[in-house]
């Protein structure tokens, strides 16, 4: 297991500290580390309530 997707999980959590390290993991595994066997985050999230994507 990478050190980041270890982190990644941590972007759900009610703790500020650690929901920051968790979307910085997810962005780092999303545009620079970027795995062959894991789906993109914007792939797996809610589009639902979501108007514009930058």
């Amino acid at each position: 297991m990478n050190v980041l997707e270890y982190y990644e999980p941590w972007s759900k959590l009610n703790n500020c500290l650690k929901r920051q390290i968790g979307f910085y993991a997810q962005w780092l595994l999303d545009n620079v580390f970027i795995l062959d066997y894991r789906r993109p985050s914007y792939e797996v999230i809610d589009h639902r309530y979501i108007n514009v994507m930058l």
